[in-house]
């Protein structure tokens, strides 16, 4: 017997409507309002965290084109919603416009303790932000386009008729920068800083009841399947895999198949991370994000020299901040000033 609420009772085999149960209890729950709060932007919030989960998924592609034929005329099917030219730069406009609704909530809601997770939000997401989006540039350089569908084009074939052709092989340093980017920017453990129970009550949602409370977590749980899907469809090579020869149905079925396999996986991946990393305070996160996902790269990528400056007679001169180190320095004040002494 799984007990909702307080008169709710939902009795099944193996507790598969739980889930089901929860969202009805939210449904139907009183929506409280604090006085203090911001009415618009209160009750925009959880609409707007919930248009970017929804919309993102629409360039990504989720199985192999077919055609079909209406009225004596062929037409191709694709298995996308639309197939953007700049597709991977619409997946990161939309991953970034979730933040705002973050901070909206946080604002809006007249209290401190969502303040601080709503800052605590936007020092995140300009942290790892950056990192996903650099990481996706060799995904660029090796597929020659930003349309999705193109990705997933270029990721057919095998390496010497053995490995599979999908750009995880020759860019690992850059899936698993992009990996521990997109658990970051779905707010999964141990990156569930903006929540943060133990130091600032809920977070942004503190002052939100009902359905607007399971609008917030509907879109981290969309969120975390399409950050999922995308990292699959870039490096796992979507929905490619060996066909065996079949056709007809069985043909078509098979690259969905092997989508969702690849997409679920890494989503258990998101799950399993929290369970193995155990959870630490909020400027370490950011010394992870500066020195080993981020700005160390740079350096060694783009500059090819540690951080040195020279005066006017071009004498290198030591000691002096690098401008990277004045960002990092930025957001480790807006971290000590929402730890709470931690």
């Amino acid at each position: 017997c799984s007990l909702v609420g307080s008169e709710m009772c939902i009795r099944d085999r193996w507790g598969i409507l739980q889930t089901l149960a929860d969202g009805l209890k939210l449904l139907f729950k009183e929506q409280i309002r604090p006085n203090k709060a911001e009415v618009g932007m209160y009750l925009l919030a959880p609409v707007l965290t919930l248009i970017p989960a929804f919309l993102i998924f629409m360039v990504v592609p989720i199985g192999r084109p077919f055609t079909v034929t209406l009225g004596g005329v062929e037409r191709v099917i694709s298995m996308q919603g639309t197939d953007l030219n700049v597709g991977l730069l619409y997946i990161l406009a939309m991953s970034s416009l979730a933040v705002y609704a973050v901070v909206l909530a946080g604002w809006s809601s007249g209290s401190k303790y969502p303040l601080l997770g709503g800052v605590r939000a936007t020092a995140q997401a300009i942290s790892y932000e950056a990192a996903m989006g650099l990481a996706l540039v060799p995904v660029v350089f090796y597929a020659g386009t930003l349309s999705i569908s193109g990705i997933v084009a270029a990721q057919e074939g095998t390496y010497g008729g053995i490995l599979p052709a999908w750009h995880i092989i020759p860019l690992i340093p850059s899936f698993v920068i992009f990996f521990i980017a997109i658990i970051a920017e779905t707010n999964r453990a141990p990156f569930d800083l903006v929540e943060a129970e133990q130091e600032i009550v809920g977070g942004f949602h503190t002052e939100y009841s009902g359905f607007r409370f399971a609008c917030f977590f509907l879109a981290e749980y969309i969120n975390m399947f399409n950050m999922s899907a995308i990292a699959a469809t870039l490096f796992l090579g979507g929905w490619n895999g060996p066909d065996f020869g079949l056709t007809g149905f069985i043909a078509w079925i098979l690259p969905i198949f092997y989508f969702f396999i690849k997409t679920f996986a890494l989503i258990f991946k998101c799950f399993d991370a929290g369970d193995i990393h155990l959870k630490r305070r909020v400027h370490r996160h950011h010394t992870i994000h500066d020195n080993h996902l981020l700005f160390r790269r740079f350096d060694r990528q783009y500059t090819g020299q540690a951080h040195r400056f020279v005066d006017k007679r071009g004498r290198p001169i030591i000691g002096q901040p690098h401008p990277y180190h004045l960002v990092r320095g930025w957001r480790r004040h807006v971290a000590a000033h929402t730890a709470f002494g931690h």
